[in-house]
């Protein structure tokens, strides 16, 4: 189930004040599990385990599910890069989250959009790996259902990081709420990597607006 290059999210149990941590798997050695030095995804700094510190780990496979397994430093090792090493329970121990296919998640992310080869900016009401909703301007109010277009969206990561994903993207449906003109976009022909990344964009957000008391 785990593979070599596959990020995940940390968690320490034992903090009053909940902190995640990214980091990539290096290797798998049986019941060892051995990682790069987690980067804090607030800070972006370097965080330093302790042996013993016991950790929450999930991650997304490349079916698109969610997992978790609970674990615990046993140790460091030294290689081409210096790693840390975790207990690895086995997939047996895995926890599967059920959710759905592609998690929609409320957020503002300003994007840029062409329809019929005129370019404007906006923001988005929410975004999944499936599309996204944002909000029209009045002056593109004659958009029309079914056009399709491109979009280039910049996803907020960790801190001073940033992912970039250009997509061509259909519209679906322009409906009013509260007073604003909104579109719902379909992504079209999205490559893997970049599914992934919003996956990983969305899984994210919404395990902050979990720890917010916001969903």
């Amino acid at each position: 189930m785990l593979s070599i290059g596959m990020t995940l999210t940390l968690e320490p149990l034992d903090k009053e004040i909940r902190e995640k941590y990214r980091t990539k798997v290096i290797d798998i050695n049986g019941s060892h599990l051995y990682i790069d030095y987690p980067v804090n995804m607030e800070t972006d700094k370097t965080v330093f385990l302790l042996n013993k510190t016991r950790l929450k780990v999930s991650f997304v496979d490349k079916y698109q599910q969610v997992f978790e397994f609970q674990t615990e430093v046993i140790g460091r090792k030294k290689g081409t890069v210096p790693m840390v090493a975790l207990h690895y329970p086995g997939d047996v121990s895995l926890k599967k989250i059920q959710r759905r296919q592609y998690v929609r998640i409320q957020t503002a992310i300003d994007i840029s959009l062409t329809f019929e080869d005129e370019t404007f900016v906006t923001i988005t009401e929410d975004i999944s790996a499936g599309g996204l909703a944002v909000i029209l301007p009045k002056e593109k109010s004659t958009l029309k259902k079914g056009l399709i277009g491109k979009c280039w969206l910049v996803l907020p990561m960790a801190v001073n990081q940033y992912e970039y994903i250009i997509v061509d993207c259909k519209i679906i449906r322009i409906f009013e709420r509260d007073h604003m003109l909104i579109a719902s976009l379909q992504f079209v022909d999205l490559d893997e990597a970049s599914r992934q990344k919003i996956i990983r964009f969305c899984f994210d957000r919404q395990i902050d607006l979990k720890k917010k008391g916001l969903i």
